[in-house]
Order: C-alpha cells, then sequence, then structure tokens
C-alpha cells in the first residue's frame, strides 16, 4: 500500500468515528432523553366572577398550562386581557369593523376596548413545568360594574425559543345579584 492510500484510509475510520459519536448524541437525546428543539404546550382559562359590595366584579382567572411536549417548558411571561365586549353602541361596533383588516387571517376578530391588562413576569426557577405536568397561574381583577359582557385570554410567552401560545378565548357574562 503507498502512503497516500493509507491517509485516505486513516481519514475515512476517523470521519466514520466521529458520525457514530454524532449519531449516538442524537439518539440520546432523542430517544432516551426524549427532548426535541420546541415547545409544546395547551393552554386553557377557566374564569368566576363575583359581584362586589361596591357595584364592582372581582373576576378571578385561572391560566392552566399543559406541556404536552417532551422538553422542559420555562415560560418567562404570562400575559391576562380583559376586554369590554357590551355595552357598546352600534356606532362603536361599526367603527371597530371598518379598523379591522380585510385579510382574512386567523385572527379576524374585533379589538374590543381593553379594560384590564396583567403582564406577570416569570423568573427563571418560579416556573418549570416537566413534560405531561400542568401548572397554573391566577390572577385577579375588579371590573367596574358598567361592563355586562367581557372577553378574557391570555398567552403565555416560552423562554427559549420564543414561542407564544394563546388559550381559547372566554366570554363572560357578569351577572348582578
Amino acid at each position: 500500500m503507498t502512503d497516500w492510500t493509507k491517509i485516505v484510509e486513516m481519514w475515512a475510520s476517523i470521519i466514520q468515528t466521529i458520525a457514530i459519536i454524532i449519531a449516538g448524541i442524537w439518539a440520546y437525546f432523542r430517544y432516551i432523553k426524549k427532548r426535541e428543539n420546541y415547545t409544546k404546550a395547551v393552554v386553557e382559562l377557566e374564569v368566576e366572577h363575583f359581584q362586589l359590595e361596591d357595584k364592582k366584579f372581582l373576576v378571578r382567572v385561572k391560566v392552566k398550562v399543559n406541556n404536552i411536549g417532551s422538553n422542559l417548558f420555562e415560560p418567562s411571561l404570562c400575559n391576562v386581557n380583559i376586554y369590554q365586549v357590551l355595552p357598546i353602541t352600534y356606532k362603536e361596533l361599526k367603527e371597530m369593523d371598518n379598523k379591522r383588516e380585510r385579510v382574512g387571517d386567523s385572527d379576524d376578530t374585533f379589538n374590543w376596548p381593553l379594560l384590564k391588562e396583567r403582564n406577570i413576569k416569570l423568573s427563571d426557577k418560579e416556573l418549570v413545568i416537566e413534560p405531561n405536568e400542568t401548572e397554573e397561574i391566577w390572577s385577579d381583577f375588579i371590573i367596574e360594574n358598567y361592563a355586562k359582557v367581557v372577553q378574557i385570554y391570555s398567552s403565555i410567552v416560552d423562554k427559549e425559543p420564543s414561542t407564544d401560545f394563546w388559550s381559547s378565548v372566554k366570554f363572560l357574562e357578569l351577572k348582578r345579584d
């Protein structure tokens, strides 16, 4: 054998060894640790309300986050928004309809007037959700008596990679005693 064939065989052996190591690392993370490159979560809302003595409502929002993926889920932010739907005049409704873009995408809803907003910053150690676990984030709001129907939704922002998970929207009729 010549020197150059020995060199080629040596490099082929090195490349095969590196390929086997890379495949082993990939198999470890894929099948043993069962980790993927992205987070999968389902966000749900549970809402209850109570009339207070001073003609206001206490609205309690529970954001339930279910990690359905195989990665740790480390959310950095939870947003909860409450919008007034009723009462509204026909003129206000028509103005909202005219301002709305006519693109027909997945968020083709009205931009209702914002009543309350909460941006809950979650520290690194405060909320870590293991695969197949559910955690809850609670928020209380005081809503004025003039609001009759409100729309509530929330979003959870994942720390890495930055991904928003939106909950289903809840409409709540504020029932008076």
